[in-house]
């Protein structure tokens, strides 16, 4: 069963820690920096305005900035070259942090812990490079994933990136699935895979047995989808107007 936290884990703390909050948490911070590098917030404040919505939309609410802080990177189209990430991780852990598939659970507060308060204490495009290149050998999928849909806005090789997104669009956990076919569907719209998990959903809905097979087997993701809900509402929220506005 998921973990129900009423508090998501704050800061570069949540890259020092395991469990489910804390991936969670490292997940939210990914996304939320991807957001700002695509400039996402200024684009749905601009759409609110011109829908004389402005007073409804917030692009991401004070209160939820007081519990969970993001540093702030401002919106940008420029690259930062894979090989220069993978020097000064390698400058700054040795050679084996870009050889390694996954960082072993018991580096992470080096690794991973450091590498967010750096972003903290600096932020600044390189600084999130470093921290989503290192974030995609994270043990947990779900942070794996956050990291590549946001690390496309920064990274001069998509394609891989690509490929983590796909690899968690066939997902158990549904949360993994819907973060990796949500950016997949951003960054690659037409890409075959949309369609194959189109035709499985209608597949599903179809009988009355298959949508009891989806009852009973996605318990846990849905569930954990639920708590994701409760902790980051203003992720969902902001992707709902957000969404809303862009049919408008």
């Amino acid at each position: 069963m998921a973990e129900y936290v009423n508090e998501p884990i704050a800061g570069p703390e949540a890259f020092r820690q395991t469990g489910t909050a804390a991936v969670e948490s490292q997940a939210a911070l990914l996304l939320l920096l991807g957001r700002q590098l695509r400039g996402d917030d200024q684009t749905l404040t601009a759409r609110a305005a011109a829908a004389d919505i402005s007073a409804v939309i917030e692009a991401v609410p004070s209160d939820d900035l007081g519990h969970f802080p993001v540093p702030q990177l401002r919106p940008s189209s420029d690259r930062v070259g894979v090989a220069l990430v993978k020097t000064r991780l390698m400058e700054r852990y040795g050679a084996r942090i870009v050889r390694r598939v996954t960082i072993p659970q018991e580096e992470r507060r080096d690794v991973l812990g450091d590498l967010a308060q750096t972003l903290f204490d600096r932020p600044e495009p390189l600084a999130a490079a470093e921290l989503m290149e290192a974030s995609l050998r994270s043990p947990d999928e779900l942070t794996r994933v956050a990291a590549a849909a946001s690390y496309f806005e920064l990274s001069t090789r998509p394609k891989r990136l690509i490929t983590i997104l796909l690899r968690g669009t066939r997902s158990e956990d549904t949360l993994v699935q819907t973060v990796a076919a949500t950016a997949l569907a951003r960054i690659a719209p037409e890409h075959p895979r949309l369609r194959q998990l189109t035709r499985a959903k209608k597949a599903r809905s179809a009988g009355e047995a298959s949508h009891s097979a989806l009852l009973v087997h996605g318990i846990r993701p849905q569930s954990r989808m639920v708590a994701a809900r409760r902790k980051f509402p203003q992720l969902f929220e902001k992707q709902r107007a957000f969404g809303s506005l862009r049919r408008r």
